[in-house]
């Protein structure tokens, strides 16, 4: 028969892997990535849009629920500026990026609209959107691109907007941009109960070309106060059966 301190062990893994598989467990937003592999899904949310003239082009593509926040986003395709060019943004099969190109005469807006959600919860867990963008880079002339990032959030008490103007390197890898829940701009949204999400990439410079690796919901490294006591239950019982075992022997 397993002894107590073995079973009060048991519990306490049990619940410490709770804890950990719950608070390191992805939420993702936009999760890119090649569903033409049935194991991730097999739900192809692919993509290809150009724009020529001043007249947006509009396309909405359907996804796995776990990929995609709302199962649904709306993308936006905006040409800018007055040197005229063209500019696309797509979604291969194939490919685990949101890839946009711009020829070397044109600035143009990508739009990410997920409307598709009503009453979600980010506050629970999360404090900041996280945009992964593995490649920003300027192919004309060649030097460091910049894309003009906006962060909308639609809530039931209200909603906001947050900015950050970002340059880079040519084709550096690895850039994450966070946007904090308790940024000023978002000073009037219920972060408990959100309605939408929009996210615009505004190219500042011409030939500007960009990728989009994934857009999150980052962790709080802090522990929720539920968690922070079950963690205490934990240690408390394993203390105690610890002394018990001693006291017997």
């Amino acid at each position: 028969m397993p002894n107590r301190l073995h079973l009060n062990c048991s519990f306490a893994v049990l619940i410490l892997t709770g804890l950990f598989s719950a608070t390191s467990a992805a939420d993702h937003i936009d999760f890119i990535r090649d569903d033409s592999n049935l194991a991730n899904g097999g739900n192809d949310a692919i993509f290809s849009l150009t724009v020529v003239n001043n007249i947006p082009v509009v396309d909405t593509q359907t996804g796995d629920a776990a990929d995609i926040l709302g199962q649904t986003r709306t993308v936006t395709l905006t040409r800018t500026g007055t040197f005229g060019g063209t500019a696309s943004v797509q979604r291969l099969l194939g490919s685990d990026f949101i890839d946009f190109d711009s020829s070397n005469t044109a600035t143009a807006m990508l739009t990410l609209d997920y409307n598709g959600i009503e009453n979600s919860d980010f506050s629970s867990q999360w404090d900041a959107f996280l945009i992964e963008m593995p490649l920003l880079q300027n192919s004309f002339p060649a030097g460091a691109g910049r894309v003009d990032i906006r962060v909308a959030v639609e809530s039931s008490a209200g909603n906001g907007i947050s900015t950050l103007q970002q340059f880079s390197a040519p084709s550096s890898a690895g850039n994450l941009f966070a946007f904090e829940f308790d940024d000023a701009g978002f000073a009037n949204v219920d972060f408990s109960d959100v309605d939408r999400v929009t996210f615009d990439f505004q190219t500042g410079i011409i030939g500007t070309d960009f990728q989009i690796g994934s857009i999150t919901r980052r962790l709080t490294a802090i522990p929720e106060p539920a968690g922070a006591g079950l963690l205490l239950v934990a240690a408390t019982g394993l203390a105690v059966s610890q002394r018990r075992r001693r006291r017997s022997v």
